[in-house]
């Protein structure tokens, strides 16, 4: 498995290009993007305030003073053709992107990522029209480095769940666990987890969806389960594992078996072109 160092690049160069013309397709010449992790894939920017227009001759990304230089270093790096606004009140950056979208005739944006307020508000100084989402259509088909990360944040979150679950058992709490399996998955060079780490342990908690990891300490004869994933430059990794703590009894062994089964059947009829519910 390949180290950060040694990933293949993202995309990025052509992405806005093929935004551009998909929205020329469905009568848009120009294109709002406010969701921010359809402007990360955009552009590489990685800062909690940016939005994204694209023009026909051009894009912008308007942000705040935090990520001046932040976001050129990012642009520059993922090698994305957009120009860098800065406005450091809100006020400023509402009226830099009515600049960059003076003379459009037709604005798309995704109305599911923008509230209502929002909404009403950009209505009123752009042309704006709901577009379906094309950025989310266009983002389903990943690269060869895209690929790549979501490889790598499997493997470390992997690699992290082996090395912590010989530790299972010696009375650590479900808290001990979470801690050790993130800092195990930041060690092995993901950028952080993926999403809550459960850590679920016992007759009540490993029964409960999304438990929340606490002071409970795992001893023999526990169910475990154990969801964890790692994120690696935005792409995640996601898995759950079950154990046993000790010897089975002969229901726990009974359980396996079933869902053993289940599994199985269902990945027989995994192909492509079969819908997930028929897997299901």
């Amino acid at each position: 498995m390949s180290r950060r160092d040694e990933l293949p690049p993202i995309g990025y160069s052509d992405r806005i290009g093929r935004i551009r013309d998909r929205a020329t397709e469905f009568g848009f010449d120009g294109v709002l993007v406010t969701d921010l992790i359809d402007v990360r894939w955009l552009t590489g920017f990685t800062g909690s305030s940016g939005t994204l227009l694209i023009a026909p001759d051009r894009a912008v990304l308007v942000t705040d003073g935090r990520y001046r230089d932040r976001a050129a270093d990012e642009l520059t790096s993922a090698g994305a053709e957009a120009d860098i606004e800065v406005g450091f009140t809100q006020a400023e950056q509402r009226a830099l992107i009515d600049s960059a979208a003076a003379g459009l005739q037709k604005v798309g944006a995704s109305a599911t990522a923008i509230d209502h307020a929002a909404w009403t508000d950009l209505a009123g100084r752009l042309p704006i029209e709901p577009i379906s989402a094309i950025v989310a259509a266009e983002r389903r088909a990943k690269d060869a480095g895209e690929i790549a990360r979501i490889e790598l944040a499997a493997h470390i979150a992997d690699r992290a769940l082996a090395e912590v679950a010989p530790t299972l058992g010696d009375g650590v709490t479900e808290a001990d666990v979470r801690t050790e399996l993130e800092y195990r998955m930041r060690r092995h060079g993901a950028d952080g987890p993926s999403y809550d780490t459960i850590v679920a342990s016992g007759p009540n908690h490993a029964a409960r969806p999304h438990h929340e990891a606490g002071s409970r300490r795992i001893v023999d004869g526990d169910t475990v389960v154990i969801d964890v994933g790692a994120l690696v430059d935005g792409y995640h990794s996601d898995m759950t594992r079950s154990y046993v703590i000790g010897e089975p009894t002969a229901e726990q062994r009974d359980i396996y078996d079933f869902l053993l089964f289940v599994q199985e059947a269902g990945l027989s009829t995994v192909a492509a072109g079969v819908k997930a519910s028929d897997v299901d």
